[in-house]
């Protein structure tokens, strides 16, 4: 491709950091190196500001530089990889483990949770649809509307993969709807651009009973409630579009100090509460619920095929 013609396209594949691969097609050469990183985050879930893109000679490409000046070819191969403080994060958090991500850096000696890792590793969680662990998260603490560098937040994130479940989680925990990101989106923004009717749907409808409350309240005088509108997701959409979120109906959140033998109990605990089901096929069809498949970590297929087990009070774990 000659120089200067950057309205030419070409078709390349990038690598990340898991193996898996993305390819994509038919984009510009004048697409920029960070251009490329979000379009690789609204894919695998990774934040932009925690990769690194490298080319043949494995050197970093810097985010303002563009495809052409980097002299990529038509069929040419990318790679993806984590910068090194965030690699365990991650990989366990991409995986949905609750023990590892808790390792990986979130908990200092203090017992405290480190607000900074734990946002991303809610941010991950909720693009890849993992409840469990993004409970766990809520749970201790963690900022339900931090923002990555670029505006975004777990809700966006959710809403990017349409997990419907981690939205009804996070707006239940608080999350801000009307929330834009640098390029002026919101989550229902981009439920609708990648095709997730139902979830966009759903969302537009909850924004609805909260303007209409903000409207009512403000006709009559009185303050708004606490929170968005003071409503709870829970109560605003049909009982078969949500699913058996232990903690989700009513936030607790724990207190500091954190240990490793809290966390593997927890989790412990709600593997015995949300065992892993099959999922069960779910038309995007007007008149019936979302889709509620959430990844590897789990996928809920409805309330009427999830089986939830009684809580069971288990001893501490002894890790070594």
């Amino acid at each position: 491709f000659m120089k200067g013609r950057g309205w030419q396209v070409v078709d390349f594949s990038v690598v990340i950091f898991s193996g898996r691969t993305l390819q994509f097609n038919q984009l510009q050469l004048n697409t920029t190196i960070g251009e490329l990183k979000l379009k690789v985050e609204d894919s695998c879930g990774i934040p932009s500001q925690c990769q690194r893109i490298t080319y043949l000679d494995m050197c970093d490409l810097f985010d303002h530089r563009t495809l052409e000046q980097c002299d990529v070819v038509n069929k040419g191969r990318l790679d993806m990889q984590v910068w090194a403080p965030f690699r365990k994060l991650a990989t366990a958090a991409s995986s949905g483990l609750i023990t590892q991500t808790f390792q990986a850096g979130l908990i200092n000696s203090r017992g405290f949770i480190s607000q900074d890792e734990a946002a991303i590793a809610l941010y991950i969680a909720s693009h890849c649809g993992h409840i469990r662990l993004a409970l766990m998260l809520l749970s201790y603490g963690v900022n339900v509307n931090a923002a990555t560098k670029l505006g975004r937040t777990p809700l966006h994130s959710a809403g990017i993969k349409g997990q419907w479940s981690i939205l009804c989680l996070l707006i239940n925990w608080g999350a801000n709807i009307y929330k834009k990101d640098e390029a002026g989106h919101t989550a229902m923004d981009y439920a609708r651009m990648f095709g997730h009717r139902q979830s966009a749907r759903g969302l537009a409808l909850y924004e609805w009973h909260l303007n209409k409350e903000q409207r009512a309240t403000h006709k009559q005088g009185t303050p708004p409630a606490s929170g968005e509108g003071g409503r709870n997701i829970m109560d605003q959409f049909p009982s078969h579009w949500l699913t058996e979120i232990p903690g989700c109906a009513t936030p607790q959140i724990l207190c500091p100090p954190v240990t490793m033998n809290l966390v593997a109990a927890r989790a412990a605990n709600m593997l015995s509460i949300l065992p892993g089901t099959k999922a069960v096929p779910m038309p995007e069809s007007p008149g019936e619920g979302p889709s509620y498949r959430c990844g590897k970590d789990h996928q809920i297929p409805g309330t009427s095929a999830l089986a939830v087990k009684p809580r069971k009070s288990l001893p501490p774990l002894q890790t070594t």
